[in-house]
């Protein structure tokens, strides 16, 4: 330890700078996950673990403004002499053990429950899709899905997520995983159908809509989209069928414009036997 040894009778005069204690900065610089605003400290040591704290901050979608002569910069061109100030200017959100606007305190030594693991993606992926980035939704739900791969809600956010982001291949994959786990219900069935069109392979588009029908048989709409799709087919007899059971629950001048293009089909005429 150092030591000051002071000699004679002459009185002591001026001034010493006190540094910040590098143990009250630290957990005040992981503080900043929990709120959107940006947090300004003073006075922060500057030491090889608060640099570490910062580089780790960024990882997790911080934006760090050090100044790396002693003096500190907070995003506005000021400075102040012999402190260094830390600043997050800027945060995204992200997912993180510990959520934004929480005072919850977290056991880093046992690993978390998996549905909260999914839920904290789940919420992440959200606040993606409402700022339009579908992709990083789809990669937050891709984790979310690992912690909980038969969680419907994870496995119906990440088909609209990869579908809205375009990614048609990877869309028609999660749909089918969402089929295997609640495909006696209609929604994923309707989805397949629509990524399926998307993508140009109508014959798996007919096949899923007829399956939507089968577990939804009130719902028009479904009727309509697979008489669409037989229409496509050149299968007219499919067609009508459909689009007649449309009709019957929810009459439109539209289903009757399907209807007439059906009946323009050269009918199919069975070989002589």
């Amino acid at each position: 330890m150092d030591k000051i040894r002071i000699i004679g009778g002459v009185p002591l005069d001026g001034v010493i700078a006190i540094s910040g204690a590098k143990n009250a900065a630290l957990p005040l610089m992981a503080a900043s996950l929990l709120t959107a605003q940006t947090l300004s400290l003073d006075n922060v040591p500057d030491l090889a673990d608060i640099a570490t704290m910062a580089n780790l901050l960024v990882q997790h979608g911080a934006t760090i403004a050090m100044d790396g002569d002693g003096g500190a910069g907070n995003g506005d061109g000021a400075s102040t002499g012999g402190e260094l100030q830390w600043a997050r200017v800027r945060f995204s959100h992200g997912v993180r053990t510990v959520p934004a606007g929480s005072m919850r305190f977290v056991d880093f030594s046992k690993p978390d429950p998996a549905e909260e693991r999914a839920e904290r993606f789940m919420i992440a992926a959200q606040r993606a899709m409402a700022d339009g980035e579908y992709e990083l939704a789809a990669k937050r739900l891709v984790y979310a899905r690992d912690a909980e791969p038969r969680n419907v809600a994870v496995l119906r956010q990440m088909t609209l997520a990869f579908w809205q982001a375009g990614n048609l291949d990877a869309a028609a994959r999660s749909v089918r995983d969402w089929a295997r786990v609640d495909g006696g219900r209609p929604a994923p069935h309707r989805f397949a159908a629509r990524i399926y069109e998307d993508m140009g392979a109508i014959d798996l588009a007919e096949e899923a809509a007829e399956r939507a029908v089968k577990r939804g048989p009130s719902d028009a709409g479904s009727w309509e989209r697979l008489g669409r799709l037989r229409l496509q087919l050149m299968d007219r007899e499919g067609a009508l069928r459909a689009l007649e059971r449309a009709m019957a629950l929810a009459p439109t001048d539209e289903l009757r414009d399907l209807i007439a293009t059906a009946l323009a089909i050269e009918p199919t005429v069975a070989p002589a036997a």
